[in-house]
């Protein structure tokens, strides 16, 4: 009994003596904050406040994963490499600046804020290192481009006078577009082997809004790409520019206003050369005053579009279904739905396609369609009285959406453009039918 009464003892002085060391250790390597001002004329630099770093290279050289590099307002002219697990904060964001490109190959676990960029990011790892970690790059004012490539991050909060490029991400390494505002620039472009969303961003005056397009680079992976809740007005080309090829892509277009653009709203194309077919859901958006279609879908594509509870006024067409670019190439017809829709004052509201519950200008004998004045708010919401409300159709509504893989994405569409919930009993007669348009009226 003594003896193990001794060896338990000893057994537990040594588990005692690991944790002490381990805890001796931890506290070493304990996460840091290294400063930098470019003001200090001391001549001693520590990283500490009292003598901080007058670069934001120097500073780096010294940091280890995990710690911080706080820099102090002023302006920084350097290029800056990334370091794995570092984090870059500024003091603020109008008066902390970096003149130069900030690169990150083979970097993630950190995030770069509370900047003025004069230059480009580039974020990209090598294509054997996995697995991927995030960059956040949060709350900046860039005057350069973001270059994501193969690799993930998460993008938010900042002022980008250019644009944003994401190629060959790969699958699980998901880049998040959120909260921009994105001008003067070419506007976000996306490969579609790459996995993204683009949520609540504003796009303006830029060559194009949103565009994807293969990367060049053929991957066995394919992707949803969800385009929600963002505004994209007054750029050059079209508002949406979103074309698969060489595998398959399902496009979520939810909630977005698009609005005076130069050549349309929405353009949509997949030109996969085999039999695979791509899928594109447009619901619940405003798309307005654009100088061209609304919606453009070219003959040539292997595509299935649900295009349904979108409200399009004042552009130069409604509809269209363009004849094709490259005769006779692509195997698969295109396939179109038309859904409780709103089309008024467009030049041509429905070209080579039909629409069925939708109030169309222009008429057409669809099963369901109306065309009478829809009474609209300057919200583009129905007024008491509108003809559109209680006047689509529910089943559509309440099918739940599927990707090119078969995976549910949504039980349905639950939600009107503003977040207000479908479908609501407009009329008031005990029966609950969802609205025309993209928006549904609330007694």
């Amino acid at each position: 009994m003594r003896r193990r009464t001794f060896l338990s003892r000893i057994v537990l002085f040594v588990l005692l003596s690991i944790a002490f060391v381990f805890s001796i250790t931890a506290v070493a390597s304990a996460a840091t904050t290294i400063y930098v001002d470019d003001s200090n004329r001391k001549g001693v630099e520590d990283g500490t406040q009292q003598h901080p770093y007058t670069t934001i290279g120097g500073a780096l050289d010294v940091a280890s994963f995990g710690d911080t590099v706080f820099v102090y307002k002023g302006t920084y002219r350097e290029e800056v490499s990334l370091v794995h697990g570092v984090s870059l904060q500024g003091e603020n964001v109008k008066n902390t600046r970096i003149w130069g490109n900030i690169e990150g190959p083979g970097v993630g676990n950190l995030s770069v804020k509370n900047f003025s960029i004069i230059g480009d990011v580039l974020l990209e790892y090598p294509p054997e290192q996995y697995p991927r970690e995030p960059v956040e790059i949060a709350r900046n004012n860039i005057r350069g481009n973001i270059d994501v490539f193969l690799t993930q991050a998460n993008i938010r909060g900042n002022d980008i006078r250019g644009g944003i490029s994401v190629s060959i991400s790969g699958a699980g390494n998901t880049t998040f577009i959120t909260n921009n505002k994105i001008h003067h620039g070419f506007g976000i472009f996306c490969s579609t082997d790459s996995d993204v969303e683009i949520v609540g961003n504003e796009i303006y005056r830029s060559r194009i809004g949103i565009r994807t397009q293969r990367s060049g680079v053929t991957v066995d992976d394919a992707y949803t790409i969800p385009i929600r809740n963002n505004n994209i007005h007054h750029n050059a080309d079209y508002g949406l520019n979103l074309t698969a090829s060489d595998y398959e892509t399902t496009f979520v277009v939810i909630g977005n206003r698009i609005w005076a653009n130069g050549k349309g709203g929405i353009s949509l194309r997949d030109i996969i050369a085999e039999s695979n077919v791509s899928k594109a859901y447009v619901i619940n958006n405003l798309i307005l005053n654009n100088s061209g279609p609304g919606v453009s879908l070219f003959e040539d594509s292997a595509l299935e579009a649900s295009i349904i509870n979108n409200t399009l006024i004042g552009n130069s067409g409604g509809i269209a279904r363009l004849q094709p670019t490259y005769p006779n190439w692509y195997p698969r017809p295109l396939t179109v739905d038309i859904v409780n829709c709103i089309l008024w004052r467009n030049g041509a509201d429905l070209v080579g396609v039909q629409a069925t519950y939708s109030n169309i200008e222009s008429g057409d004998a669809g099963e369901g369609n109306i065309s009478v004045n829809p009474r609209l708010d300057n919200n583009y919401c129905p007024r008491p009285g509108s003809p559109v409300f209680d006047n689509g159709n529910n089943a559509v509504v309440q099918t739940p959406l599927v990707d090119h893989v078969g995976q549910v994405i949504a039980g349905g569409i639950t939600t009107d453009f503003y977040g207000n919930p479908r479908i609501v009993d407009g009329n008031g007669d005990g029966q609950a039918i969802v609205d025309m348009g993209a928006c549904e009226f609330m007694p």
